[in-house]
C-alpha cells in the first residue's frame, strides 16, 4: 500500500504520540506519509487533559488534516 501525507496541526506545546509509529516534540503542524489503517494519536501537555483520536487512513481517499491540541487545564 502506498503511504499517504497526513497533516497534523497543534499549538506548539502539545506533545503528540502516533502509536506504534513514535513521539514528537511539540510543533505547529508535522506532516507524516502513514500506511492505510488505524491509528491512535495522543496529544499530552503537563497540567492539561490527554486528548486521544483515531485515524483511519484508507486506501486511495484524500486524509484530511486532523488538529490535536490540550485545552482542558486539570
Amino acid at each position: 500500500s502506498k503511504p499517504q501525507t497526513v497533516k497534523i496541526i497543534s499549538d506548539g506545546q502539545t506533545d503528540i504520540e502516533i502509536h506504534k509509529v513514535g513521539k514528537f516534540n511539540p510543533a505547529r503542524q508535522l506532516e507524516l506519509d502513514l500506511r492505510p489503517g488505524e491509528y491512535t494519536i495522543i496529544g499530552s501537555r503537563l497540567m492539561y487533559r490527554d486528548v486521544r483520536y483515531t485515524l483511519n487512513i484508507e486506501v486511495g481517499e484524500q486524509t484530511e488534516s486532523l488538529e490535536v491540541i490540550c485545552r482542558d487545564k486539570l
